[in-house]
């Protein structure tokens, strides 16, 4: 039964010769050497008392229970990494089953998932190809996602949102797919699900927010949308409003 976090982290003062320096002198600042220096390990998060990073279809865990001297505990790839593409990350989604600790994380082309129970051990679960997403930028690519109750939802910028069933952990699949043109045409990047409501904002490149009830979390509706266009001018619900943006 898991009461509370396996790790620490730590809750201490910066050291006052370590504060308000020079622009030159930023690395005397540094509390802890550079982590995962020359990689693309760019999303931080904290599990289980541990720090983790994540992307470009990798995990690496950190105990900073002493944060001048960090000690890694693990680094993996997902074996669905091709080596050449960037799968950047944006976002993750964490879940617990009983004991068991799950994430989702951004692959080149869709999405794995991990089961990061012993973070000393992460274990690839499932790669779940979704349409339209290969090695993209701010397009074909995946910006957000959201993991609430046994529900998956995934941004996948100008392919839409993608649904996906989390009833078995073990076996994350596939529900459908919604246009972004369902939802006020904005890109699906970052998203949240609050409730019975799930929030969609948008990668570069673009500007925009659309809400979405889930009360049945396999067949969303769409609420509301407003979505910024190039030239300054807003849509909401297909009506064009001057003055937002720019």
């Amino acid at each position: 039964m898991i009461t509370s976090p396996e790790g620490v982290i730590p809750n201490l003062p910066m050291p006052s010769t370590r504060l308000d320096l020079e622009r030159d002198d930023w690395r005397e600042g540094l509390v802890s050497p550079t982590f995962e220096a020359g990689t693309h390990i760019n999303q931080p998060i904290v599990v289980n008392g541990y720090l983790q990073g994540s992307g470009n279809a990798a995990l690496v865990f950190y105990d900073i229970s002493d944060p001048t001297t960090p000690e890694r505990l693990s680094g993996v790839v997902s074996p669905s990494y091709n080596g050449t593409g960037e799968a950047e990350s944006h976002q993750v989604a964490l879940a617990r089953y009983g004991n068991k600790f799950y994430e989702v994380t951004t692959a080149g082309t869709g999405v794995d998932i991990w089961d990061i129970s012993d973070v000393r051990n992460p274990r690839h679960v499932k790669l779940i190809e979704l349409e339209g997403i290969n090695y993209g930028d701010f397009t074909d690519a995946v910006w957000g996602m959201s993991w609430q109750g046994d529900t998956l939802y995934v941004g996948g910028t100008n392919t839409g949102l993608h649904i996906l069933d989390a009833t078995d952990p073990e076996n994350v699949t596939f529900v459908k797919r919604l246009a972004t043109s369902s939802f006020g045409g904005v890109s699906a990047g970052p998203l949240w699900a609050i409730g019975n409501v799930l929030v969609v904002t948008t990668p570069k490149e673009n500007g925009g927010i659309a809400t979405l009830d889930i009360s049945d979390p396999h067949n969303p509706v769409p609420l509301d949308s407003i979505l910024v266009v190039p030239w300054g001018l807003a849509v909401k619900q297909g009506e064009l409003q001057l003055g937002v943006g720019g």
